[in-house]
C-alpha cells in the first residue's frame, strides 16, 4: 500500500500519510501560501512528486482609519486611510460623489471654505466587498456680515423698529446688536439675529451696529441707519393782504420738514371769539387761502399749520385788521 507526503515550499507538512489528499481549514496567507509537493512511496521507494502552488486572495481591511479634521482657511488638509489585502489594494478618495485622488494620503495644499464636507475612502482589490471609511472636515472662516434690515428708515419717538442681522462664518459666529450710544442690546449664536427697539428719546436714532465674531479674524461689522421723524417746523407766512372785509394769506414751505416730507397745510382763521374757517389744504401746489365776508374793523389771528407724514408742527401766526373803508366781499 503507498503512503504519501506533503511538503510546503520544501518542508514537510505531512508524513506517511495513507490518504492522498490534504486538507486545509481556515486558510491563512501567511501561513498556507507557496508550492505545494505530495511524494507517494512504498516498500519499493518513493514515487513520482506533483506540485501545485496555492495563492491565497486575502479580502480587504482597514489597517488605519480616516480622522475627522478641522483646519482654518488656507491652511493645509491631509486626510490617511491604509489597507491590507492580497492583491494589494487599491485606494480611491471621493468628495459629493466625485473622484478626487488615489492615493492614500488625501492631500489640498491650501483650504478653502468649499472644501468643508464629508471624504470618503475605498479600498478595493477585487476579493470580496470593497470596504469604504470616512472622514468629515470642517474648514473655518471668519464671519461675513451679508445682511442688516431694519422694518423702517425713519421712525419716531414711541415706536418699535425690528432690526435683522444675517452673518455667516465656521465656527457659527455671535452676533450682537449695539446701540448707537455703544452700548449692548443682545447677544447670539447664530447665523441671525432679530431685536426689537423701541424708540424713546432722540439719542435712540441714528446708527445700530451688528457685529459678528466667531474668534478668527477679523470681525465684521454692518451699520443700519435709523432716522427720526419729528414735528415739522413753522411755515413762513409770506403775506397777509388785508381788505374791509376779506383776508389772503400766502405762506411758503418750513424749512425743516422734521425729516418727512410735507404732506399737507391747514389755515386757521378766528377773529377774538368765532373760528371764522378751518381747512386743510392736500394740495401741495396751493400755498394761499382767501377768505371773504369779514366783519368790518376786526381783528383777525391767522394761523398756518404744516404737516408731515407723521406730525403737525406749530403754527405760524399773524394777526390783521380788516379796514373800516373798502369794498366789501
Amino acid at each position: 500500500m503507498s503512503q504519501y507526503k506533503f511538503y510546503l515550499n520544501g518542508t514537510n507538512v505531512v508524513q506517511d500519510s495513507n490518504d492522498n489528499q490534504y486538507i486545509i481549514t481556515n486558510v491563512q496567507r501567511s501561513q498556507h501560501y507557496g508550492k505545494y509537493k505530495c511524494v507517494p512511496s512504498n516498500d519499493v521507494g518513493d514515487g513520482p512528486e506533483a506540485t501545485v502552488i496555492l495563492n491565497v486572495n486575502v479580502p480587504v481591511q482597514f489597517t488605519a482609519l480616516p480622522q475627522n479634521l478641522t483646519v482654518n482657511e488656507t491652511n493645509p488638509i491631509a486626510v490617511s486611510c491604509d489597507a491590507s489585502g492580497f492583491p494589494e489594494p487599491s485606494v480611491k478618495w471621493k468628495k459629493d460623489g466625485q473622484i478626487l485622488s488615489q492615493p492614500k494620503q488625501l492631500s489640498i495644499q491650501t483650504s478653502d471654505r468649499s472644501d468643508t464636507g464629508l471624504y470618503v475612502c475605498t479600498a478595493s482589490n477585487g476579493v470580496g466587498q470593497d470596504k469604504t471609511a470616512q472622514a468629515y472636515v470642517t474648514v473655518q472662516y471668519p464671519p461675513t456680515i451679508k445682511e442688516v434690515t431694519s422694518s423702517a428708515e425713519k421712525s419716531w419717538i414711541g415706536q418699535t423698529v425690528a432690526l435683522t442681522c444675517k452673518s455667516d462664518g465656521i465656527p457659527t459666529p455671535t452676533l450682537t446688536w449695539y446701540k448707537p450710544g455703544g452700548s449692548r442690546i443682545k447677544s447670539v449664536t447664530a447665523t441671525q439675529i432679530t431685536v426689537d427697539v423701541k424708540m424713546n428719546e432722540d439719542q435712540d436714532f441714528d446708527g445700530y451696529n451688528c457685529v459678528a465674531d466667531n474668534g478668527l479674524a477679523p470681525a465684521d461689522f454692518e451699520t443700519v441707519k435709523i432716522e427720526e421723524i419729528k414735528k415739522p417746523g413753522s411755515p413762513n407766512i409770506a403775506k397777509l393782504d388785508i381788505q374791509a372785509t376779506s383776508l389772503k394769506v400766502k405762506w411758503t414751505a418750513p424749512i425743516d420738514d422734521g425729516g418727512s416730507l410735507i404732506t399737507a397745510y391747514r389755515v386757521v382763521i378766528r377773529n377774538s371769539s368765532t373760528e371764522i374757517t378751518n381747512e386743510n389744504i392736500t394740495d401741495l401746489l396751493i400755498t394761499s387761502l382767501s377768505v371773504g365776508g369779514l366783519e368790518r374793523n376786526t381783528t383777525f389771528t391767522v394761523k398756518v399749520f404744516a404737516r408731515n407724514a407723521v406730525f403737525e408742527g406749530p403754527a405760524a401766526e399773524k394777526k390783521g385788521r380788516t379796514k373800516y373803508e373798502g369794498n366789501k366781499l
